[in-house]
């Protein structure tokens, strides 16, 4: 059985995660067996900020001594240890864009997700910052980045798809 690992509020004011969290719990409930959710820096979330003392997604740094780098770590040892077969890293932006999926780069440890997505705008990061991010240093995760106004539920039904085509190897 595949594992799914979805990661919200990284940044504390990004509410993706818990959004498509509860709409999996009332609208795909037979998807939660594949999927745990995490809130990335709940002390950022419980504030409402993006965060407390560094951009936990830059954060994945192992020369940082604050409160998001200790988390960013947790968070990577926790990922490792569970040996989630997906990791979504879910974001959100107030500009206005169409969806995105972010990655470090296209590999066997997220071309599948990447073939079941109905996404289809791709950014393969190669910027120097990536490589302190969740998708630089889980060359498996993706980052997915909706505009905030986007959130609705079209857009979760269509996240919620994209996982069912994952879990049963389909293509969008």
């Amino acid at each position: 059985m595949k594992k799914i690992l979805l990661l919200g509020s990284q940044h504390g004011n990004e509410l993706l995660g818990e959004k498509l969290h509860k709409y999996l719990t009332t609208h795909a409930p037979d998807l939660l067996p594949y999927v745990t959710f995490r809130i990335g820096n709940p002390k950022a979330r419980r504030a409402g900020v993006r965060y407390l003392e560094s951009d936990m997604n830059r954060s994945y740094d192992p020369t940082l001594s604050t409160y998001e780098a200790s988390r960013a770590a947790l968070i990577e040892r926790y990922i490792k240890r569970q040996q989630f077969d997906l990791v979504l890293d879910l974001h959100t932006t107030v500009c206005v864009q169409p969806p995105c999926l972010l990655v470090a780069d296209i590999t066997d440890a997220n071309r599948s997700f990447l073939r079941a997505t109905s996404i289809d705008r791709v950014i393969v990061m190669k910027h120097d910052i990536v490589k302190t991010s969740l998708i630089g240093v889980l060359p498996g995760a993706i980052a997915i980045e909706v505009a905030n106004d986007n959130i609705n539920n079209a857009l979760l039904a269509a996240l919620s798809g994209d996982i069912r085509r994952y879990i049963a190897n389909e293509e969008a």
